[in-house]
C-alpha cells in the first residue's frame, strides 16, 4: 500500500504523488474511490503498468483536502447547487441551506458538509460571477485576506484620540525642534518611519531613524492586537491597501504625517568615518516632522533639478547612505534588483497605465537606513538575550540554485558551484550578468533559487543581507513582527512591563506573521496579473518587444517592459514541432533547428487577455 495526494483531472482519472520520491500513480476513473482533488489516499497499485506509468486504485481516503470551495451558486425553484471555479472538484454540489441572501450567479464560497454525495453551505457572496471585482474578492477570500475588522476593533478604533495627548510625553524625549522628515512614495498615507542626520559632541555623524510608536496605542490582546495578529501584515495592490489595522491608526494617529506631533521610538546610530554603526541608543520620543518628502522630489533635489531647504541634509544622507551600502556588499549582502509594476489607475478603479517601479538614490537611501535600524535592533536585543522576532534568511541550498548555476553557464558567465557559496560569490556574477539582455532573467533566477525569507523566535542570521543579527523594526503600522519587536525593545529599556509568557507569544508571531506574509504576497501576486489582463484586453492585436521569461513543454513565457508576462502556446509555434529541452532553457524545431532562448529577444502580439484568470496569451510574429 502506498500513501500521497490525490491530483485529479476534470476528465475524470487522476495521479496519486507518493509521500516518497518514487513515481506518480496513475488512477483510472472508476477506481478513485471517492477521492478529491488534494485528499491525502491510500493507493493498491496493480502489478502491470501502462504506458503511462504505474497504477492502482484508492482503497482508502485518509484525510480531506477541500474544506471551502469557490465558485457559482445556481439557483432553479427551490433547489440550489454550487459548480466549483476549479474544474478538478465535482462539477455539482448541492447546496443544502437556503439562504435567501445568496442570489443566483453569484460568486460565492461553500463549506464542504458532505463528500459522498457532494454537498455543503454557502458562507460568503463575493459579487457578481463573471465579474471583474468577484474575481478579485475570490482571490483575496481564499487568502484569509479579510476587509472588515471585528465590531470590537472597530469600536477600539474610533475611540482613539486623533492627537498626542500631554500624558502621552511624559518621559519622552522631546525632538519636536528637530529637523526630522518623512520620504516616501507619492500616494502612501501609512507612513512608519521619519530619519534625521546630526553630529554629536566630537563632531561624529548619528544617523536617526524615528519609527511610528505603535505599541503606545495597540496594547496585547486587546481587540486591536488580536486582528492585527490575525492579519498579520498589510496588502498592497494597484490602488488598494487593506490596512493591518484601521484606518483612525494606520492613517490617523499612528502614521508621521507632517505638521503634527506624533509618537516615535528613535534610533539613533552614531557612524564612524566609513559610516558603519559603532554605538546605538533607543529612547521613545515625540516628533513634529518638518517635511513630507516624495522620493521623486527628492531625486529631483539629489539631482540637482530641484531647490528646495533639504537639499544640503539630503546630500549628506545621500553620502551616508552610499557609504553603508558599500560596507554591506564589502561583507557579501546581495544586491538583487526585483523589477516591479506600477499600476496606474483611474478615479474608477480601472488600469490605466503599468510602469516600471523606479529606484532612484532616495528609495536606497531610505533602505540602508532602515536596514541599519533594524539591524542595530536586532543586535541590541540579542546580546542581553531578551526575547524577539527575528527576520531570517537561511543559507541557500545548492539544489534550488541549480537552475541559476544552469542558466548562468549556458550565457558564458564563468560560475564556480559550491555547496558552502557566499554571498559575493552569487553577486560577483550577478555583476557580470548587469550589462548583458539576460540579466533580469538570471536575476530572477538567482532570487528564486534563494531560501525564503521568514520570522523565528531564534536568530538564524540574514544571508542575503549578510547580517549575523536582523530583525523588522522599521515598519509597525503595517507588520506585526515589527509591532512585536518594539514590545520587547520597550521592555528591555524599562519603560514597558512583559509577560512571563512573552518570550511564547514572539514564537506563535513569527509562525503566524510568515503564514499571513507568504499569503498576503501570494495575493498581491496574482490580484495584480488580473488587473495586468484586464489592462492589456485594451492591445489585444498589437505588437510588442518582450523578453522570454520562462520555458515550459507547453510554451514559452515572454514580459513585457512593462512587467506584463504572457504565455505563447506551443501548439501556436505553426512553422515546425517545437520542443522543450530538459533544462527548460529553450524550445527548438524539430525540422528547423530553430531556438527561443530564455532570456532572448522576440516581438509578439497580444492574442487575447482574461481579466477573470489573469492569463494573457501571445503569439509570435511570423515575420522575425
Amino acid at each position: 500500500m502506498i500513501e500521497g495526494i490525490y491530483s485529479a483531472n476534470e476528465r475524470g482519472f487522476g495521479f496519486v504523488t507518493p509521500s516518497g520520491k518514487s513515481e506518480d500513480i496513475f488512477i483510472p476513473p472508476d477506481l478513485n474511490g471517492g477521492a478529491w482533488h488534494g485528499d491525502r489516499v491510500l493507493v493498491s497499485p496493480e502489478e502491470d503498468a501502462d504506458e503511462r506509468g504505474p497504477s492502482g486504485r484508492v482503497i482508502k481516503i485518509l484525510s480531506r483536502n477541500a474544506a471551502e470551495l469557490i465558485g457559482r451558486l445556481n439557483r432553479q425553484g427551490k433547489r440550489s447547487w454550487f459548480t466549483p471555479d476549479d474544474r478538478r472538484y465535482p462539477d455539482k454540489i448541492d447546496v443544502t441551506r437556503h439562504n435567501p441572501r445568496f442570489q443566483d450567479g453569484d460568486k460565492t464560497a461553500l463549506r464542504v458538509t458532505s463528500f459522498n454525495p457532494p454537498a455543503g453551505e454557502i458562507t460568503a457572496a463575493l459579487g457578481r460571477d463573471g465579474t471583474f471585482e468577484a474575481a478579485v474578492e475570490a482571490l483575496l477570500f481564499v487568502q484569509g485576506i479579510k476587509q472588515d475588522f471585528g465590531k470590537n476593533a472597530v469600536s477600539a478604533a474610533r475611540n482613539m484620540p486623533q492627537s498626542v495627548t500631554d500624558d502621552a510625553l511624559k518621559g519622552r524625549a522631546d525632538l519636536r525642534e528637530e529637523l526630522i522628515f518623512t520620504i516616501d512614495g507619492e500616494h502612501a498615507k501609512d507612513l512608519d518611519d521619519a530619519v534625521s542626520l546630526t553630529c554629536d559632541n566630537q563632531n561624529r555623524l548619528v544617523l536617526g531613524v524615528h519609527i511610528a510608536d505603535v505599541s503606545h496605542y495597540i496594547k496585547p490582546d486587546s481587540p486591536l492586537d488580536k486582528a492585527a495578529f490575525g492579519r498579520g501584515t498589510s496588502v498592497y495592490f494597484a490602488d488598494r491597501v487593506i490596512p493591518m489595522l484601521p484606518k483612525a491608526l494606520s492613517n490617523g494617529i499612528c502614521s508621521l504625517h507632517g505638521g503634527v506631533d506624533r509618537l516615535c521610538l528613535s534610533v539613533f546610530m552614531t557612524l564612524d568615518e566609513n559610516c558603519r554603526v559603532i554605538d546605538t541608543e533607543i529612547k521613545e520620543s515625540v516628533i513634529h516632522s518638518k517635511f513630507r518628502m516624495t522620493y521623486e522630489d527628492c531625486n529631483k533635489i539629489l539631482n540637482g533639478e530641484l531647490e528646495h531647504p533639504l537639499e544640503k541634509t539630503l546630500l549628506d544622507m545621500n553620502a551616508v547612505a552610499k557609504k553603508m551600502t558599500a560596507v554591506r556588499s564589502a561583507k557579501g549582502a546581495l544586491d538583487i534588483e526585483t523589477v516591479e509594476g506600477e499600476i496606474i489607475c483611474d478615479e474608477n478603479g480601472q488600469p490605466v497605465d503599468i510602469v516600471q517601479r523606479g529606484r532612484g538614490d532616495s528609495e536606497r537611501l531610505i533602505e540602508a537606513f532602515m536596514l541599519a535600524a533594524n539591524e542595530a535592533v536586532a543586535s541590541f536585543l540579542f546580546w542581553p538575550e531578551a526575547p524577539c522576532v527575528y527576520r531570517v534568511h537561511e543559507h541557500p541550498d545548492s539544489e534550488k540554485l541549480e537552475t541559476f548555476y544552469t542558466l548562468a553557464l549556458a550565457k558564458g558567465l564563468k560560475v564556480k558551484k559550491n555547496k558552502n557559496v557566499t554571498g559575493a560569490q552569487l553577486q560577483a556574477v550577478l555583476d557580470l550578468a548587469r550589462d548583458l539582455p539576460c540579466f533580469r532573467i538570471i536575476n530572477t533566477a538567482l532570487l528564486r533559487g534563494m531560501m525564503k525569507a521568514k520570522y523565528s523566535a531564534d536568530n538564524l542570521g540574514h544571508f542575503g543581507l549578510a547580517s549575523d543579527c536582523y530583525c523588522h523594526f522599521t515598519s509597525p503600522i503595517r507588520r506585526y513582527p515589527d509591532l512585536m519587536v518594539h514590545r520587547a525593545v520597550k521592555a528591555l529599556l524599562g519603560v514597558a512591563a512583559q509577560n512571563d509568557d512573552f518570550k511564547v507569544r514572539c514564537i506563535e508571531a513569527a509562525a503566524q506573521s510568515t503564514a499571513r506574509e507568504i499569503a498576503a504576497d501570494t495575493a498581491e501576486r496574482l490580484v495584480e496579473k488580473l488587473y495586468k489582463a484586464l489592462y492589456m484586453r485594451d492591445y489585444v492585436g498589437m505588437e510588442f518587444e518582450g523578453v522570454i521569461s520562462g520555458i515550459q513543454n507547453y510554451g514559452m513565457f515572454v514580459e513585457l517592459p512593462n512587467t506584463v508576462e504572457g504565455l505563447v502556446p506551443i501548439h501556436t509555434l505553426h512553422d515546425d514541432i517545437y520542443e522543450c529541452d530538459k533544462l527548460g532553457l529553450y524550445i527548438e524545431g524539430r525540422a528547423t533547428k530553430k531556438r527561443y532562448e530564455i532570456g532572448g529577444t522576440v516581438n509578439v502580439t497580444c492574442a487575447a487577455a482574461n481579466e477573470l484568470t489573469g492569463r494573457v496569451d501571445f503569439e509570435i510574429v511570423t515575420n522575425q
